[in-house]
């Protein structure tokens, strides 16, 4: 997955999100690794909330979870 900030679509939402991430860059496949959770933050879009965060260690290295919220200033998605 890109990083997040690069998916527009995402500055334009009301939505609940859980992302996922890890530092395994060894394992095929894996392209959007971050060393830390606070680098992985700082893809999200600036709308984003971090409600809840987590980070799961095992012998390949560390998975890293956010949950959260974005809401837009889009007055355009507030239509009556």
């Amino acid at each position: 997955m890109k990083p997040m900030k690069e998916l527009k679509i995402l500055s334009e939402i009301n939505s609940y999100f859980a992302f996922t991430s890890n530092n395994m860059y060894d394992i095929e496949g894996h392209i959007n690794c971050v060393d830390t959770i606070e680098d992985f933050k700082e893809q999200l879009p600036e709308t984003a909330t971090v409600l809840a965060e987590e980070k799961v260690t095992d012998y390949r290295g560390t998975r890293f979870l956010l949950v959260g919220e974005l809401k837009t200033d889009n007055p355009a998605y507030y239509k009556e």
